[in-house]
């Protein structure tokens, strides 16, 4: 689905000329970007990033974000200009939307699809307290909204968390793990190693825990060579 782009470098910056430099600096190292329309100081700022990443369009898999607040973003605007932000996005080169299941759910999905066109639609979920305790029926309350893939994002207090989490997507292949953890070996190795289609990487800065700059994915942890049958 992504190819060999299984590492997603995270431009989150609030200026257009700094994300764009930073997604300069990722592009040396992956084809994957996720950009954070949440963090952008200003509709001007937002209007030159999309500018900027026209020329892009085709070449890079680039997925547009913009969280709201109570998801643990920081876009504090109405739902319908999230939406629009997105849809700009889609017509600037975005292939891709992330969009929280918080807001999913307060929109007709059809409706929803519609307005989006042909972009591909992530829907997540963000826990930054635990890890829920059922699981199973996340994942499947993310699968019946109707996207593409679906992502689970939580902090996990301890290995046997680490471990629920990992086995809420064991072998399905359109889920995306990021759990939000820094012990032992890093969390997002593990859970792309179990086969979650993606691994976020931070840039300039990290936008939840367990992220780790793209380098040391790729130089230090040879992160796209990993697998089920890697040894660790």
């Amino acid at each position: 689905m992504f190819d060999d782009n299984r590492v997603c470098a995270v431009i989150a910056e609030s200026s257009a000329a700094d994300a764009l430099a930073a997604a300069r600096l990722a592009l040396r190292r992956t084809r994957a970007l996720e950009l954070r329309l949440d963090y952008l100081a200003s509709e001007d700022e937002f209007a030159a990033l999309l500018r900027g990443i026209q020329p892009l369009a085709g070449q890079v898999t680039l997925i547009a974000t913009c969280r709201r607040k109570e998801a643990g973003g920081r876009f504090e605007g109405s739902i319908a200009r999230q939406i629009a932000r997105l849809v700009l996005a889609a017509g600037s080169g975005c292939s891709w939307c992330d969009l929280e299941i918080e807001t999913v759910e307060r929109l007709n999905a059809a409706t929803l699809r519609k307005t989006l066109g042909d972009v591909r639609l992530i829907i997540s979920s963000h826990d930054f307290a635990r890890t829920p305790s059922r699981l199973g029926e996340l994942r499947r309350r993310l699968e019946s909204a109707g996207g593409d893939l679906v992502k689970i994002a939580a902090l996990t207090r301890n290995y046997r968390e680490f471990v629920r989490l990992l086995q809420a997507a064991h072998r399905r292949s359109n889920v995306i793990l990021a759990p939000m953890v820094e012990i032992g070996q890093p969390g997002r190795i593990l859970a792309l190693r179990e086969g979650s289609p993606l691994a976020y990487a931070t840039v300039t800065r990290a936008v939840a825990p367990g992220q780790l700059p793209l380098e040391t994915l790729q130089s230090v942890y040879r992160i796209e060579r990993h697998n089920r049958r890697t040894q660790l």
